[in-house]
């Protein structure tokens, strides 16, 4: 007998806009498939260091699962924050300390790389991934709005 093959929907792009997520309590499973059914199409890591100690979250494990799903990755590790700074978080005080150091020297200096980011982010649905589940206690809400202020696209922390 003749097999009918059913096609698929087409997966609905994402509109252009400056999307950000964090991993926090989420399996690797329930990460893409949340980015997956959002649309997107490019993972951007902005952590400094890509190791986690949860499952399937190291740069390496990411970007395997992600072209085996269609998805893009690209790592940005001078965009992160580097661990001895994050080491003394305890309080909005020092975060915001750190947050404002952030914009102050990682964001100046890397100042190609927040242009390069932002035109990846205009030619595909991408997004800017770190571990915190809150964007503001995270850098990559600084980055954000850097990205934003560069290409005037709206900032969604999903």
């Amino acid at each position: 007998p003749e097999r009918n093959l059913v096609s698929l929907p087409e997966k609905q792009k994402a509109p252009p806009a400056v999307y950000t997520a964090g991993y926090e309590g989420k399996t690797i499973d329930e990460f893409f498939d949340y980015l997956l059914s959002k649309g997107l199409e490019s993972v951007i890591d902005v952590r400094a260091n890509p190791i986690s100690r949860k499952y399937g979250f190291s740069g390496r494990s990411m970007k395997e699962i992600g072209k085996n799903l269609g998805l893009g990755y690209e790592h940005f590790p001078s965009l992160g924050v580097p661990s001895s700074e994050r080491a003394t978080l305890s309080d909005y005080t020092s975060y915001a300390r750190l947050f404002t150091k952030y914009e102050s020297t990682t964001l100046v200096n890397g100042k190609r790389e927040v242009t390069q980011v932002g035109e990846i982010m205009q030619s595909k649905p991408s997004v800017l991934v770190c571990f915190e589940r809150d964007a503001n206690s995270c850098h990559r809400d600084r980055l954000s709005h850097a990205i934003a202020a560069e290409t005037g696209m709206e900032v969604i922390h999903l």
